[in-house]
């Protein structure tokens, strides 16, 4: 189970840590394997556990969005496990100003 379905920036400067994190738990009764992590574009990179999650215990992805543009961005995340629900997606929002 992922914490959140939106990751929200909210307004952000330009060159600033685009980085964010989102909690991740295995709520199973077997062990959780994240199969992939991909972003919509080139701008939105997420990193996922290179290890299973046994039930019970939490992970993180790692999900870093370029802050190079100057804009309103609207993206998405597609993360893929071997749990019931095997695909979920995480739209990411923000904005980068000056």
């Amino acid at each position: 189970m992922i914490e959140q379905d939106t990751l929200n920036y909210g307004t952000i400067k330009m060159n600033s840590n685009g980085e964010k994190k989102l909690k991740v738990t295995n709520t199973g009764n077997a062990d959780l394997i994240i199969t992939s992590c991909k972003g919509s574009c080139g701008c939105t990179v997420p990193e996922c556990p290179d290890y299973k999650l046994l039930p019970g215990e939490s992970g993180e992805i790692k999900i870093v969005y370029d802050t190079k543009r100057i804009g309103v961005f609207s993206k998405t995340v597609t993360i893929k496990s071997n749990a019931t629900n095997n695909t979920v997606y995480i739209k990411v929002r923000g904005e980068v100003t000056h």
